[in-house]
């Protein structure tokens, strides 16, 4: 898969089976936090929300 246009990508899919449409982003919510500390490596955030 490519993501930005030039990065590869592993991708895994996780189903939830008991969680309707309106429901997916809840059922996925522990998933998407693990996941999001990744984007960077181990590289720092650029920037700040101050």
């Amino acid at each position: 898969m490519k993501l930005h246009g030039e990065q590869n990508a592993d991708v895994t899919l996780h189903r939830y089976p008991d969680a309707s449409h309106g429901l997916a982003a809840s059922a996925a919510l522990a998933h998407l936090l693990s996941w999001l500390p990744t984007l960077y490596g181990e590289r720092p955030p650029t920037g700040s929300c101050s």
